[in-house]
């Protein structure tokens, strides 16, 4: 109990200071002021948490904790208790779960500690051994662990934050391991939100419906049994927690009193996040905000600690595979305020060398590859995680299969096309961040007609496929065009000769960037409003266009909204940036560098030997054969 209440009374506010000294810093490099919306918020925060006036790229940690749940006797999963055991093993043999796939992606360091799993654990390389008990107990029928546990939980989490910190580590995700442990999540929202249960639980591991109206009554049998004080987070952990959510809570508690920063995740790590709010509120300040779940009550959880999602893929996952997106955005953000890029990826075109009105008949795009996306399908479904729970990053997966024409997509060349010159050097330091290399065609002064920027948005597309680009960002200024929503409609169903119409140089080349890239069988990263316009465009000339899409972000523009809705995309980033350039192209990139990590880092349950669901969809779906 010192030790808990030691590291509470060493959090300190944030450092108000050095947040107005970046803030005023980045109004001076960046513009026009504000334009990269919630991305500077992040940075202040960051900032703020570390102390750090001029921020590095910080060193990450990815801490799973691994623990039982009584409660898992009451049958609220999917899968057999032993998947504990069994997805530690994952973590650090097999080396195939989603965790490892992420930190991978995000360049994290990954720790895995057992704080009770139900089983003797064999010496794992790696493994930290920190068991408390072999499992808590069934809260339906009384207190989840004792006092003494629960206090042990926090201060484990607290030592490991406090090593893996003097090991130079500034950043930390959190992700967990323990079946039923969603069960102990919403009953601890529920306390500390006032839920009802039913508007607390969630399916988790994908469970069907049956099951999930009876993990709603655990919950609440659960909550009726043991009372828990919703205004004591020690209470609420003992009588309903988890070992694994005291740990990560601990893990927060450490990281607040020794200036590190913890970018929380999902539902799991959000209500281990209420309990260290209740034990020290101000240790909500030192959260970073990641990405919404599809569990139900996570946008409550995320209310009560303050936090904004600024991703939504429609996870339904822990193993703090949400925070790892976000620790790539951050990282991305930071570099951009040190404007650290690659020049050498950096290609000039002089738009007026390039004169053509060649419009070429080949410009046609294909279906996709309807093989390669069952193919894809089939092999995500049977990765290591339930059925569906990596939500649009297993969608964006598919779409990239079936664009390639490869089931397991791999190694995807990246390329940036903007036809404006740079207002600000951001794009350089998101661009190299994301591996991407950059062309820039200049048309402010070009000399060329519509006709003929469309012919060299083509040409262009084509240089980069032909240098062995698969992913094609297509970019913009921050030039809106006068047209609106009024563009697409004049040239549905019409030649691309018709474009020699238009007077907008830069929507011209975009739109013929587009059409070709579908051509060559390239993703299409959307950036902003110029170029979800321009996309209308295409695909009003061919529909097929459509399937070779992907949107990253939605900006405050009305006009981008209504674009990206009239082609049935999804918005990834909720930023409320209007930074394009290609900004948010990149940025968008890095959630299909994370769809490939999981389709080629991820191991299977055959692999991985991995017990399979035995509820739900993915009771259908999944199989250790393959």
């Amino acid at each position: 109990m010192d030790l808990l209440k030691s590291t509470i009374a060493k959090v300190t506010p944030l450092n108000d200071l050095a947040m107005a000294k970046i803030k005023k810093a980045s109004h001076n490099l960046i513009t026009p002021e504000g334009c990269l919306g919630y991305l500077e918020t992040i940075l202040q925060k960051y900032v703020g948490i570390t102390n750090e006036i001029t921020p590095s790229v910080p060193k990450k940690c990815m801490v799973v904790a691994c623990a039982d749940h009584g409660v898992a006797e009451e049958g609220v999963s999917a899968y057999p208790v032993e998947t504990t055991v069994q997805m530690t093993r994952n973590y650090l043999v097999a080396k195939g779960a989603g965790a490892n796939a992420m930190a991978l992606h995000c360049g994290a360091d990954l720790v895995v500690v057992d704080v009770g799993i139900a089983a003797p654990m064999e010496k794992i390389e790696g493994l930290i051994d920190r068991k408390i008990n072999y499992g808590t107990k069934n809260f339906t029928k009384g207190p989840a662990m004792t006092e003494s546990e629960a206090i042990r939980s926090l201060e484990i989490g607290i030592e490991i934050a406090t090593q893996k910190i003097a090991e130079g580590y500034r950043c930390f995700c959190l992700g967990e391991m323990g079946i039923a442990n969603t069960t102990s999540s919403a009953a601890i929202v529920a306390a500390f939100a006032k839920l009802a249960p039913k508007k607390a639980t969630g399916r988790g591991t994908n469970i069907s419906d049956e099951r999930l109206l009876k993990k709603i009554q655990v919950v609440e049998k659960g909550l009726a049994v043991n009372k828990p004080n919703s205004n004591d987070g020690l209470d609420v952990l003992k009588k309903v927690g988890g070992f694994e959510l005291g740990c990560l809570a601990g893990v927060i508690l450490g990281c607040a009193a020794n200036r590190a920063a913890v970018v929380i995740d999902g539902f799991n790590a959000s209500a281990a996040a209420l309990i260290a709010a209740s034990l020290c509120p101000l240790s909500k300040k030192f959260l970073i905000g990641s990405h919404l779940s599809a569990e139900p009550a996570h946008s409550k959880a995320l209310e009560i600690l303050e936090l904004k999602a600024y991703i939504d893929m429609h996870f339904r996952f822990g193993e703090a595979t949400g925070a790892a997106l976000a620790m790539s955005i951050l990282d991305a953000t930071i570099k951009s305020y040190l404007h650290e890029s690659n020049p050498e990826n950096t290609t000039i075109i002089d738009p007026d060398q390039m004169l053509s009105e060649i419009l070429p008949d080949r410009y046609i795009a294909a279906s996709l590859d309807n093989e390669a996306m069952q193919a894809c399908q089939l092999h995500i479904d049977n990765l290591t995680k339930p059925l569906g729970s990596l939500g649009h990053l297993e969608k964006l997966a598919v779409q990239l299969a079936g664009i390639t024409e490869m089931s397991k997509p791999k190694n995807l060349k990246k390329s940036i096309l903007l036809f404006s010159t740079p207002k600000n050097s951001l794009i350089y330091a998101f661009a190299s961040h994301t591996k991407a290399n950059l062309t820039i065609a200049d048309l402010d002064n070009s000399k060329m007609n519509c006709g003929q920027a469309l012919a060299l948005g083509m040409q262009v597309a084509d240089q980069e496929f032909k240098k062995g680009s698969r992913i094609l960002g297509i970019s913009e200024s921050l030039n809106l065009t006068p047209y609106g929503h009024q563009v697409p409609n004049r040239f549905a169903n019409k030649s691309l000769e018709s474009f020699t119409n238009i007077d907008n140089v830069e929507l011209a080349a975009i739109t013929g960037a587009i059409i070709a890239a579908a051509a060559n069988k390239c993703a299409i990263m959307l950036d902003g409003p110029l170029t979800a316009l321009a996309a209308r465009i295409a695909v009003s000339m061919n529909k097929e266009i459509n399937n070779y899409l992907i949107n990253a972000s939605l900006s405050p523009e009305p006009l981008h909204k209504e674009a990206i809705e009239s082609l049935n995309l999804n918005a990834y980033l909720y930023l409320d940036s209007t930074l394009y350039e290609g900004c948010q192209a990149a940025l968008g990139m890095t959630l299909l560098d994370a769809c490939l990590h999981m389709v080629n880092d991820m191991k299977t349950f055959k692999q991985a030997a991995v017990a399979i669901a035995n509820d739900g969809p993915g009771a259908n779906r999944q199989s250790l054969d393959i």
